[in-house]
């Protein structure tokens, strides 16, 4: 069953008691149409969806990629430094393109939302909202972060849920990129993980190797989000088709 798309905003709050997030925002996936945005101090919600939508359909990641091999699968970001390299015009573009379908307020406190774009006129399914205890916990957030499957990449994400929602969201994202690229990486240098036992304060041993990252992605696909309040993380879930990633540079 498919709604008519409305002119207007319609906007939800999170003041309460129930916290719930729209189908749109949980399961991207099934609205292919739809980007999504998120408002910041820096950026409008419109410009943070037209700059994300032009990075997951085409963006060259460059910069340094320190790799430490540890025994804990959710490695984070660690130490490396690197940037999404994507076109301006573009996301210009589709900024001009867009027009919001629904608005979800995060946290009212921090007057932050998170919004629903489309750019074309195409219908949408049926928009509706989950309450926190409906939302069924996925079975790849306690699977491997990162697997390979019909010729995709999946990859995920995650973030604690202690502060900005917004700003944990984007990072959860953020950070399955990160872990795609990374397992990539680790693949073609045939890089292992690493611990050392004998260790008299039982932490890790980490073994570390640096590189040079140079890699073009395409057409990069949020697959769903998951917001574990009792573990106080957010999880994201990304996959891209292997023939969209092309690393450029090789060596270290």
């Amino acid at each position: 069953m498919y709604a008519i798309l409305l002119c207007c905003v319609i906007s939800h709050s999170a003041q309460s008691s129930v916290i719930e997030y729209p189908n749109w925002f949980l399961y991207p996936s099934k609205f292919p149409t739809i980007t999504i945005g998120y408002n910041s101090p820096d950026s409008t919600a419109l410009q943070n969806a037209a700059k994300r939508r032009t990075v997951l359909e085409s963006c060259v990641a460059k910069g340094s990629l320190f790799l430490y091999e540890v025994t804990n699968d959710y490695d984070f970001n660690k130490d490396s430094d690197y940037y999404y390299y994507y076109s301006f015009q573009r996301a210009k573009e589709f900024e001009k393109e867009m027009t919001s379908v629904d608005r979800y307020i995060i946290n009212v406190l921090n007057d932050e939302y998170i919004e629903a774009f489309k750019s074309d006129t195409t219908e949408i399914d049926s928009i509706y909202y989950l309450g926190i205890d409906e939302i069924l916990k996925p079975h790849w957030v306690e699977g491997k972060s990162f697997y390979e499957q019909d010729g995709y990449y999946y990859s995920v994400g995650l973030y604690t849920s202690i502060g900005r929602d917004n700003d944990a969201w984007i990072t959860s994202e953020e950070q399955a990129m990160f872990n795609l690229l990374r397992n990539i990486y680790i693949q073609i240098n045939g890089i292992t993980k690493v611990i050392d036992s004998e260790n008299d304060l039982d932490d890790s041993y980490e073994r570390v190797s640096a590189h040079k990252l140079n890699t073009k992605m395409s057409n990069i696909e949020v697959l769903e989000r998951y917001p574990d309040r009792e573990a106080q993380l957010y999880f994201t879930l990304i996959r891209a088709k292997k023939e969209n990633i092309k690393i450029v540079n090789k060596q270290q």
